[in-house]
């Protein structure tokens, strides 16, 4: 039984004949078989907590993010082949925890929770020293699911340069890694959290208040758990004369995708660290007409993923494949699949956001509202998970921005934008 559940949205697309319609959406929707996950048994994995000490870390926050780091450790898998490793950086960065199977930290989770306690306050915001560590733990385990959480309240300082940090994160993202890079409280900054994150495939998220952290923690731990593999790849075969056109992926984020074309019929589409959210790409499909009736298998999917060191091919089920139809009669023609409406309608969300928030740096605050404005509105119509954000940029009495371009709204709204996984649904919330 393959590892991967692939489901396409729709099955089968109605074209009209004689029409010139020639092109297809739809969204393959990638997910954990967690039946058979199971009885595979764990992937080996190694995830880094990178943890922000820095001086505006001190008091509340600081003492939260201790009780969070503490309650997780009590949440481990008893579980050899799932290791943690927990690292801080301000000025400079050091290991409180090296790699270490859960079990082992389990078996003196006091002595593991003494150390965390031992976290203090200090200094600048050195993010990418902190990310050093998990790249140096990152190398000696390459046949491991690799995640990192970066958390952080600032932005980066000090004498190392943010471009040196996007270095680091790319070359996480090279031997394949996956950043979750996550703002605290209402001073991080959104360019850099969010370039971190999509450098590698990963999501940004927002924890607006320290006493939020220790179940947001525990929420990215699940998730970390049930992620099976890693370097996933999308094989599709087209029969002759069809294209692909476009793929994106549209879930846990919108973000870039490639179809590497192997053959004028062979693509092959690098997913990198299915997590346990799953992942949906959207493609565009074109391809000659066939006989009114004849249903045509447009995209045939395959697997290849890697998984403790070995790399496994696999063929999926019929009721994996896309089919194209071409019919006479319109009325034969379905609604527009609800998925692909749905993420069609988050780009269109997104695009609107990336122009209003352009337009309030550069002080078009006209433009901007007007951007804004359509980004809510359509939102609201497919039902974006960007909705609650984009409605706190306004004030409700008089329809106008409320804030500028460093406000803390402003801030969570471009941080999450073209986010629309369920883990983003639990962060972000502006009280």
């Amino acid at each position: 039984m393959p590892l991967f559940n692939v489901v396409p949205h729709p099955i089968e697309t109605q074209l009209l004949a004689n029409a010139n319609q020639r092109r297809a959406d739809v969204v393959f929707d990638v997910t954990t078989d967690q039946v058979v996950a199971q009885s595979a048994g764990s992937a080996r994995t190694l995830w880094s907590l990178i943890l922000d000490s820095s001086g505006s870390m001190s008091g509340g926050k600081m003492r939260a993010l201790q009780e969070a780091v503490k309650g997780l450790l009590t949440h481990l898998p008893n579980d050899p082949k799932f290791e943690l490793q927990v690292g801080f950086f301000h000025t400079y960065a050091r290991e409180l925890i090296p790699p270490t199977p859960a079990p082992q930290i389990l078996a003196d989770l006091r002595g593991a929770q003494r150390i965390i306690d031992r976290l203090k306050a200090e200094g600048t915001t050195s993010m990418g020293r902190g990310l050093d560590l998990a790249l140096d733990a990152f190398r000696s385990r390459p046949d491991a699911i690799r995640r990192v959480l970066l958390l952080s309240d600032g932005e980066q300082q000090g004498d190392e340069s943010i471009s040196r940090v996007y270095q680091v994160a790319r070359t996480i993202n090279e031997i394949g890694g996956q950043i979750e890079a996550w703002g605290v409280g209402r001073d991080w900054n959104a360019d850099e959290l969010g370039t971190i994150a999509a450098l590698t495939g990963g999501t940004a998220a927002v924890i607006p208040t320290p006493d939020e952290m220790s179940d947001a923690i525990d929420l990215l731990l699940d998730d970390v758990v049930a992620t099976a593999a890693q370097e996933v790849t999308l094989l599709f075969r087209t029969p002759q004369m069809y294209e692909i056109l476009e793929v994106k992926q549209v879930y846990p984020n919108i973000a870039p995708a490639v179809a590497n074309k192997i053959s004028d019929q062979e693509f092959a589409i690098p997913l990198g660290t299915v997590t346990g959210q799953g992942a949906k790409i959207l493609v565009r499909i074109q391809g000659v007409e066939r006989p009114a009736g004849l249903a045509v298998r447009a995209i045939k999917p395959e697997l290849r993923y890697l998984r403790d060191g070995v790399v496994n091919n696999e063929a999926l089920p019929p009721s994996a494949n896309a089919f194209l139809k071409w019919v006479d009669d319109p009325t034969q023609i379905q609604p527009r699949d609800p998925v692909v409406a749905r993420f069609r309608g988050e780009e269109e969300v997104l695009r609107l956001q990336q122009e209003g928030f352009a337009a309030l740096e550069a002080g078009q605050t006209d433009l901007a509202t007007a951007r804004l404005t359509e980004a809510l509105e359509a939102a609201q119509k497919s039902g974006s998970l960007a909705t609650a954000q984009l409605q706190a940029l306004f004030d409700p009495k008089t329809g106008q921005l409320k804030g500028n371009a460093n406000s803390v709204e402003v801030k969570t709204a471009k941080l999450l934008s073209g986010q629309t996984g369920r883990l983003s649904s639990h962060t972000g919330r502006l009280s």
